[in-house]
């Protein structure tokens, strides 16, 4: 092999051994701020959460950069120091939550940063990328956050119906409890205890008219009495029957008569009308006629002088009847025929 030969094939080793570093050195990330800028966000925080140098982070599910740095510090309120580097491509809302995403199966974990919803007017604020923008805040674990999640869902139905077991149970303990003797009867809420108590009282009530009626149908003469009554009172329902019998009948009876009765009383009614306006006429006569009846009707001087002639006529009877019983008495016979 000339020397020409194995200059060249040097030189191509060299370069396929500097192209491979460099794959090398991008592969592990080495030369990301040559090709790909980034920009400088500190994270301020109480726990890393599982994080460690190299963790991805994303903004709502894009990745966005990767942690560069964790450290402790002793300045200030927090005792985390996170240096995040942020493709300077992706913009970074002043207002946004920290979470960390771990594995189940370990590992390293995520920086996720949730931005809130965009304002209505458009209006949102973004950190700076000269370096100097901090973000403030707990992170918190969002595989707990989503059992936790999970937890309540499963665990709300089971809670209501634990409440209202509870419910359930002080009812059954307002039911069985027994009233405070101090509060008066018309402000106590009724329950099962005082239900029974009632019912203990209606009871004693039941039994004490059964002890009656046990006495009253032991008594022979209450029992004779009673059925002397019923019997009476039979032969009174009985009489009442036949008595709304024959009145039934009778209605009966007139109802069938009653236009053979109007057809007979009908002529006589006729000839009282008839009469009465005869009665009627001769009045009439009499109260305006000339005649004898209606100047005695319509003058009293008249009927005084009549009065006067019969008192007299009556006075001269009586006179004449003296003189004959005298003459009588003397022995003159007196024949008063012609």
């Amino acid at each position: 092999m000339t020397e020409n030969a194995r200059n060249f094939l040097v030189g191509l080793t060299s370069l396929v051994s500097l192209a491979g570093l460099v794959v090398l050195l991008m592969l592990f990330g080495e030369l990301d701020s040559v090709f790909n800028p980034r920009y400088v966000v500190t994270i301020n925080t109480h726990d890393a959460a599982g994080l460690r140098k190299g963790s991805a982070i994303e903004l709502n599910g894009v990745p966005i950069g990767a942690v560069d740095e964790i450290a402790t510090q002793r300045d200030g309120p927090y005792t985390v120091r996170i240096v995040a580097l942020i493709s300077m491509s992706q913009r970074i809302p002043t207002d946004v939550e920290l979470f960390a995403d771990s594995s189940l199966l370990g590992g390293s974990a995520t920086l996720v940063l949730e931005a809130r919803l965009v304002p209505p007017d458009g209006a949102m604020q973004f950190l700076t990328t000269d370096g100097s923008a901090q973000i403030n805040g707990d992170i918190r674990n969002r595989l707990m956050e989503l059992i936790t999640a999970e937890l309540d869902a499963r665990m709300t139905p089971i809670i209501n119906a634990l409440q209202q077991f509870s419910q359930l149970g002080d009812n059954l303990n307002r039911m069985f409890e027994a009233p405070d003797p101090d509060t008066p009867e018309a402000e106590q809420s009724p329950n099962l205890h005082t239900a029974m108590a009632q019912l203990n009282t209606v009871l004693g009530d039941v039994h004490e008219a059964l002890e009656l009626a046990k006495r009253w149908l032991g008594d022979e003469q209450l029992l004779a009495d009673a059925k002397a009554a019923v019997r009476k009172a039979n032969v009174l329902i009985d009489g009442a029957t036949k008595t709304v019998d024959q009145y039934s009948k009778l209605a009966a009876t007139l109802e069938s008569d009653a236009e053979a009765l109007t057809k007979k009383l009908l002529p006589v009614a006729d000839d009282l009308a008839a009469t009465l306006e005869e009665v009627r006429r001769v009045a009439q006569l009499a109260r305006e006629g000339q005649g004898s009846i209606a100047l005695m009707l319509n003058s009293p001087d008249l009927y005084l002088s009549l009065t006067d002639a019969a008192i007299r006529l009556e006075r001269a009877l009586t006179d004449l009847q003296l003189l004959v019983q005298k003459i009588r008495a003397e022995g003159i016979p007196i024949d008063f025929r012609p």
